[in-house]
């Protein structure tokens, strides 16, 4: 959906009543968990946080306050959704002075205690009021070894719509940009954490 005013709290309500009703815009649910899909453009990105128990500790807290979407242009609704498998939630993208409204879900939390690697991630999966279809994976991790944490944002997806896929140069530049801002500002979220 898309606007050229920023969407009421009424516009927001019913969309996330529709995305009850819907199912995800894609088959390959939970794919980000074990091999990526073909057909899909897929990403990986990845930057190291900091390093030790409070970096991995804060790195977890940024992630269950969506720091990784709170970045310039992007909002989410509602403001603090809890991360939970089924929840709903809509990503407002402001670009050019338009408001581009996407419905997501919570597809899977996955918290993994290894010997040498101790993760936590989640990931969504997109709805059909979505401009693309796919899923995006969210990742903090220690390694035990060396203590380092890391962030890591992994996705595959495609154009869901005719305009999408005319305008796909362009969306593949605002995906680029959002994996910068979202590596940039999990990293300032993390240490602005620690200080």
């Amino acid at each position: 959906m898309f606007s050229v005013h920023a969407p009421s709290e009424g516009d927001l309500q019913s969309l996330l009543a529709r995305a009850r009703k819907q199912r995800f815009s894609y088959p390959e649910v939970e794919a980000s968990r074990t091999t990526m899909p073909n057909m899909y453009l897929r990403r990986q990105s990845r930057i190291r946080l900091g390093s030790g128990a409070i970096a991995f500790s804060r790195a977890i807290e940024a992630l269950h306050s969506w720091q990784m979407v709170r970045i310039a242009g992007v909002r989410i609704y509602p403001t603090n959704p809890p991360i939970e498998p089924g929840n709903d939630v809509v990503l407002m993208i402001r670009c050019f002075g338009i408001w581009s409204l996407n419905l997501c879900r919570v597809v899977y939390v996955s918290d993994i205690d290894e010997p040498s690697t101790r993760r936590f991630s989640f990931a969504y999966g997109t709805l059909p009021e979505h401009v693309i279809r796919g899923e995006e994976r969210f990742t903090v991790e220690r390694d035990i070894r060396t203590d380092a944490v890391y962030y890591e944002i992994l996705s595959f997806s495609r154009p869901a719509t005719a305009m999408a896929r005319a305008g796909y140069p362009i969306v593949r530049m605002l995906q680029d940009r959002f994996t910068r801002k979202s590596l940039s500002g999990m990293r300032r979220a993390t240490e602005t954490d620690l200080r």
